[in-house]
């Protein structure tokens, strides 16, 4: 009996030691993350301060997928001294791929050469060229496959996800904006009105007139209105507007105010093109949910995370059931209550989790029980809850 106990005890202290470096892994990757994002934003915040214009030019880059631009601007910053040699490498490092998230292309061998001049080592490297990551992107938002990996992935990464400079910046680019505006305002008033509204309207080439006609009068009249200010919010205009600034128009600002100091964004065509791919990735995922949140469940338990285990679990049987759901009442949709039903196994196994005196099985009984009362109509017929508990009655 005491070497029984010896053995069970032996065994507890081994789940717990694996559990518990499992746990230190995963705090020490975020940890490592959160450390790296803290220090990305402090130096973007440097920039803004520092160089406001510059800044500005950074986020234009950014958002309109410009790598080469993005890259030499963040060099231009650290040999300004704004960003430290770390916080260089790091911006320098994401540079290509939110290129090629926001449609640029692969950034050019004489920005890269310059780089490894500057900082001592290759730090860019990869990239595809506009058209291979269009064909990519498409291939990836239509096909089942592609989704499944994106969501196994998800669901099995632990910790901070690494920020881009647009996020890292995003606090920065606020205050700058605010900034601005007030400047704005100070300057021309019926201005700063003219161009709210146009924002409003979604209006690429207005808002792009009205700023220049703001620099021109601030030129005049010597009021606080600057070119920092109209970069700050030209970083700003593709996003707003429905469509692409003119040639003409950003010819025009840039003129005014320094090359790479406005975003003229996408076509419309593009933009409503994105949507329709942003919704067939969405429904290609909505597809494979059950089965990725499966993969999360599995791997929330294994690393023993168990009441995140539950939750993945809740949202595995809400796919499933609203699925058998459309099956028995095709058309049905979402009037049926069966994910109210699974969400009810989510909530109920989580809280029964954090109780020290239940066991897996009783969690996954009670949680299946409340589930099956809840959603009958549908689980009557896929009898979920019970197969659930006859499965753990089967493996203990």
């Amino acid at each position: 009996m005491l070497l029984g106990s010896v053995a069970t005890s032996s065994t507890d202290i081994g789940t717990q030691e694996a559990t518990s470096a499992l746990e230190k892994s995963d705090s020490s990757k975020s940890g490592k993350n959160t450390a790296y994002n803290t220090d990305l934003e402090k130096g973007m915040d440097t920039v803004e301060q520092n160089d406001p214009a510059l800044f500005a030019k950074i986020m234009t880059a950014g958002e309109s997928g410009n790598g080469n631009n993005l890259a030499k601007d963040e060099l231009e910053a650290y040999q300004e001294g704004d960003l430290t040699k770390s916080q260089a490498i790091d911006a320098v490092s994401g540079a290509q791929s939110l290129a090629n998230k926001n449609g640029g292309g692969r950034i050019n061998k004489h920005i890269r050469a310059e780089a490894k001049e500057i900082l001592g080592g290759n730090y860019i490297k990869g990239g595809q060229t506009r058209a291979g990551h269009d064909i990519l992107k498409f291939l990836e938002a239509s096909s089942p496959l592609a989704q499944l990996i994106k969501g196994i992935k998800e669901k099995t990464s632990d910790g901070v996800a690494k920020d881009t400079v647009l996020d890292a910046g995003s606090t920065a680019l606020s205050q700058g904006t605010q900034q601005a505006m007030s400047d704005l305002k100070e300057t021309a008033p019926y201005l700063a009105q003219q161009f709210s509204k146009d924002a409003k309207a979604k209006n690429g080439n207005a808002m792009a007139e009205d700023l220049e006609i703001a620099g021109e009068e601030s030129a005049q009249t010597g009021s606080t209105f600057s070119d920092a200010d109209a970069a700050m919010l030209g970083s700003q205009i593709g996003v707003l507007g429905k469509g692409k600034v003119s040639r003409q128009d950003a010819a025009m600002f840039q003129a005014e105010f320094g090359e790479g100091t406005i975003d003229r964004g996408s076509t419309r065509g593009s933009k409503a093109w994105n949507k329709i791919e942003n919704g067939m990735a969405s429904f290609m995922s909505s597809i494979v949910s059950p089965v990725t949140n499966g993969v999360g469940m599995v791997d929330q338990f294994a690393k023993g995370h168990i009441k995140q285990g539950f939750e993945d679990m809740g949202e595995m049987v809400e796919g499933t059931l609203s699925d058998a759901a459309l099956i028995v009442v095709p058309g049905a949709g979402a009037e049926i209550d069966a994910a109210e039903g699974a969400a009810e196994i989510s909530e109920t196994a989580a809280s029964a989790a954090t109780k020290e005196s239940a066991s897996i099985t009783d969690t996954l009984k009670n949680a299946g029980s409340d589930a099956l009362n809840t959603a009958s109509s549908v689980a009557d017929k896929v009898d979920y809850g019970t197969n659930l508990y006859s499965m753990t009655q089967g493996n203990s």
